[in-house]
């Protein structure tokens, strides 16, 4: 029972992951998202996990230096077989975050999918702050049970850049522990 609440704790807890200028994994669920931070250093959070009648999402917020600096990786899961407008998945997403929002297609994560651009809502300092967004269909088949998206909200632009148009993900086939 010990063994049980000490794994749950270990969960619990934020990770600070020191600048090294190479990839960090983020176990995602049966995924592990890479992303590439630079040189700047970070705090993961826990894996959070919420759900509505057809959409299981799971989330890593990845956060910077101060509340307005930060990352967020997800996977949507689809409770039942459907067509995805990702172009639309990813301006509806991105309405949330930022103003402006433009959309095109692109590869991400290396699968086909679209980058968003957009104006944050939240301003800083010498005008508005530029953040990034992508998503693409995971691979499961001729219709689509999941997608990956993710939300690049750093003061740096092309942190951001670097964020969204340099994620990987690889699929694990189990949880992995952190």
């Amino acid at each position: 029972m010990k063994l049980k609440w000490l794994a749950l704790a270990t969960l619990l807890v934020s990770i600070v992951v020191p600048a090294q200028g190479s990839y960090q994994i983020l176990p995602l669920w049966n995924y592990n998202v890479s992303l590439d931070f630079g040189d700047k250093d970070v705090t993961v959070k826990p894996l959070s996990v919420s759900s509505s009648l057809d959409t299981i999402t799971r989330s890593i917020v990845v956060q910077g230096e101060n509340e307005t600096d930060y990352a967020v990786v997800y996977i949507h899961e689809y409770t039942k077989p459907q067509m995805l407008d990702l172009e639309d998945r990813l301006w509806k997403f991105m309405k949330s975050y930022c103003t402006m929002t433009e959309t095109d297609p692109s590869e991400i994560a290396g699968m086909s999918g679209f980058i968003a651009t957009g104006y944050a809502r939240v301003k800083h300092g010498f005008g508005k702050q530029v953040c990034y967004g992508g998503i693409a269909a995971l691979p499961s088949g001729a219709v689509a049970q999941r997608d990956f998206a993710i939300l690049a909200h750093f003061t740096n632009k092309t942190l951001n850049e670097q964020l969204v148009e340099t994620a990987k993900v690889e699929y694990v086939g189990k949880m992995v522990n952190i």
